[in-house]
Formats: structure tokens, C-alpha cells, sequence
């Protein structure tokens, strides 16, 4: 299932965060799609600190997996995202 990621880094909460190289390594962790699921749109970081992503998961072990690594440093809000066709389908079901 795909999410968005909604996502708060250090600089959100008036923090410092860790240094480049340990950001290095967690871009580089989360290549392996197998643990932390199949990134569609990369991060993209507001000048507030804030940010936003889509990430596609097979379970939900993928999304704590990527929580668990960036963690305690960015602290996400995950949304799923419905598809179109299971809108339209309940909006029928409720006479819409």
C-alpha cells in the first residue's frame, strides 16, 4: 500500500540532528526496499523543517522498519493513500 509520509526533522522541533555521515548511512539503508519498502517520490524538505514523501509498502513491517532507522531524529505521521477505484466503489455503497 502506498503512504505519505509526513515528516518532522530536528530542525521542526528547534533540534540539531545527527551529522552527514550518519544521514549518508540511512540514504544508504533505505535502498534495500525489501526492509524499508519502495520509495515513489524522495523526501522533500521545507525550509520550516518539515517535509513529505511517498513510499509504496508490501506490510507494515517495512513502514516501522524506516520509522525504527531514522528515529529519534524525524518523526513521521504516515497517511495511506485510498486508490480512486475503492473511492468511487464505497461512494456507490453510500448512495453518492
Amino acid at each position: 500500500m502506498k503512504y505519505v509520509l509526513f515528516y518532522e526533522a530536528p530542525p521542526a522541533r528547534g533540534k540539531l540532528g545527527s551529522g552527514p555521515e550518519e544521514r549518508a548511512k540511512r540514504r544508504w539503508a533505505l535502498k534495500d526496499e525489501k526492509k524499508y519498502g519502495k520509495t515513489i517520490l524522495e523526501g522533500h524538505m521545507y525550509a520550516t523543517g518539515k517535509g513529505i514523501a511517498i513510499v509504496e509498502f508490501d506490510n507494515l513491517k517495512q513502514l516501522a522498519n524506516r520509522m525504527a532507522l531514522n528515529s529519534p531524529d524525524v518523526i513521521y505521521k504516515p497517511m495511506p493513500l485510498i486508490p480512486g477505484s475503492t473511492m468511487q466503489e464505497s461512494m456507490k455503497d453510500h448512495g453518492k
